[in-house]
């Protein structure tokens, strides 16, 4: 699903209530959110959204991987990754046990 159907989605969602949104409107808050999540997960190295998940900046360790076209061994830096742990409800609810 792309940045702009989510957009879509949520408009079409918050137009059912009482007080309709602009897609501008929509926009700005999805752009909010996720830029707030981005500054609090590198400040703090996680974000946790309840009935969804965790996510975590993780430290990786460097290693020896593979170039896929030349066979040759390349060294990879250590760094950090994003790892993101699913809520107990969201398991449930893609497993469908729950609606």
């Amino acid at each position: 699903m792309t940045k702009d159907e989510i957009i879509n989605v949520i408009q079409k969602r918050t137009n059912e209530s009482d007080a309709p949104v602009s897609k501008a409107q929509t926009a700005a808050v999805y752009n909010a959110v996720f830029a707030t999540m981005k500054d609090v997960l590198v400040a703090t190295g996680q974000v946790k959204v309840p009935g969804f998940g965790i996510f975590e900046k993780k430290e990786r360790a460097a290693r020896t991987a593979r170039n896929l076209r030349t066979g040759e061994p390349v060294q990879v830096p250590a760094g950090h990754v994003v790892r993101f742990r699913p809520a107990q409800a969201l398991k449930e609810k893609i497993n469908n046990k729950s609606e």
